[in-house]
């Protein structure tokens, strides 16, 4: 915090002919109109005196407020006419001001007691102009970056440790930004990438290639050479048993054929459990693939998204029915929200339109630089 009776160097300086002057002026044009009361506790008069200095005199504010703190701290002797306030003159404003008070007061051309302190303003200092009645938000480069990191905090508020987007539909972000980007941050998550590419492999099986060992054989020869040479053999063998078994007339050896036959049909099941085992992991390999390099178009292809008619994907939370009539659609817990990627979409928003985001009331984010800091301001209401 500043004490402000360090504007000058030595408090106790006798008042120089110039303020001597100076404070005169005031007090003919300016001081007489009023009573003391006025004068220390009247913002609008208060005003008005440093207006007179910065547009009269053409003063810099730093000396304005010198002689404004001046001409008050010492008005009772002024307007007795005392002239003994002139070799030992009241200066300064001995109240603490802050830093981010005196950034504000100099742009706004007021001394620092006319700002009254207000609940901070996503973490920034926040004051009252009791000349205008308007709120200001004043703050540094790290203040602000704090700022707007705490506006995110708002905008995504429950959606951290990447949310279902049943959840992501209830958020503040929806209200930010609509739904239309959601599909940008969608993922699935990994431990359901492994889990469904299986499944949907053994599925795509039973569906397409039936669940007979002639039935498994038959589509996937086609696709392994190795297996169906194999296959050709066992059957081949086979048919060679069968047809010695129809010329012979003696049971034990029938017998023994036949122990040969259901041999060779043991491993035909054999090898088509194995066949199947193999192009379920093929199957599972390109699953996983498709769900990890384009989920997206995974997730089209199996009905959680949709497509617009610009051809972008995009998610919707209804399914189906009228626009009176609308249930809410459901989504697996598998498919989540990257967090981490949607808050550094937001802040890269925010920061885009950070005068329009923290200025609320006129958008424009003005500056001030104060021993040797820059300082941000934003006009709240």
């Amino acid at each position: 915090m500043l004490k402000l009776s360090l504007l000058t160097e030595d408090t106790n300086k006798p008042a120089s002919n110039f303020e001597q002057r100076v404070v005169k002026m005031i007090h003919n044009k300016i001081g007489q109109e009023y009573t003391i009361d006025q004068i220390y506790y009247d913002f609008d008069i208060g005003q008005h005196i440093m207006e007179f200095l910065k547009d009269y005199f053409a003063l810099p504010y730093k000396s304005a407020l010198e002689i404004y703190y001046l001409y008050n701290n010492n008005l009772p002797k002024i307007t007795r006419e005392d002239d003994s306030w002139v070799q030992n003159p009241v200066r300064g404003y001995e109240e603490e001001a802050s830093a981010e008070q005196m950034v504000l007061a100099k742009h706004l051309g007021v001394p620092p007691n006319f700002l009254t302190t207000e609940h901070t303003y996503y973490q920034m200092s926040h004051f009252q102009n009791e000349v205008d009645g308007h709120l200001y938000a004043v703050g540094d480069n790290w203040e602000v970056e704090n700022a707007m990191e705490e506006m995110v905090d708002t905008i995504l508020y429950g959606l951290e440790n990447d949310p279902t987007p049943d959840k992501f539909f209830n958020s503040e972000y929806r209200s930010y930004y609509g739904l239309g980007e959601l599909v940008d941050f969608l993922y699935i998550a990994d431990w359901a990438i492994e889990e469904i590419s299986k499944e949907d492999a053994h599925r795509e099986i039973e569906d397409w290639y039936g669940n007979t060992p002639e039935e498994l054989l038959t589509p996937i020869a086609e696709r392994r050479p190795d297996i169906e040479k194999e296959w050709e053999d066992l059957q081949g063998r086979r048919d060679e048993y069968e047809e010695m078994m129809m010329n012979t007339d003696n049971d034990n050896q029938a017998d023994l054929l036949q122990d040969k036959i259901d041999e060779i049909d043991r491993e035909i099941e054999e090898l088509s459990e194995t066949a199947k085992d193999d192009i379920a992991l093929e199957l599972s390999d390109n699953n996983r693939k498709w769900m990890e390099e384009s989920p997206l178009d995974w997730l089209y292809e199996f009905g959680y998204i949709d497509m617009n008619d610009n051809g972008k994907y995009e998610i919707d939370e209804w399914d189906g029915g009228s626009i009176y009539d609308r249930k809410k659609r459901k989504y697996p817990s598998w498919l989540r929200v990257d967090s981490k990627k949607l808050r550094a979409d937001v802040l890269e928003k925010l920061n885009y339109s950070r005068s329009e985001e923290l200025a609320r009331y006129d958008g424009e984010e003005r500056t001030e630089d104060y021993n040797g800091e820059t300082y941000y301001i934003y006009k709240t209401e």
